[in-house]
């Protein structure tokens, strides 16, 4: 298992709408988003590398996505 750490545009009022993307692209996989860091950070746990598809997949409905 790896964790993923990604600095995000996602704010705490998206997460509803965010949850539904996260778990349809990474699906199986933990995660969760520190709203108390400025860089509203996103923490993946995955088998496998999700870095670009966790990226692409944000992007494509406006959020900022970057993995750190």
């Amino acid at each position: 298992m790896k964790v993923y750490v990604f600095k995000t545009s996602v704010s705490h009022s998206d997460l509803d709408s965010v949850e539904r993307i996260i778990d349809t692209l990474i699906p199986h996989t933990q995660w969760n988003f520190d709203f108390d860091d400025c860089d509203n950070i996103l923490r993946v746990v995955s088998k496998r590398d999700i870095s670009e598809v966790v990226c692409t997949g944000l992007a494509k409905f406006g959020y900022l996505c970057q993995e750190l």
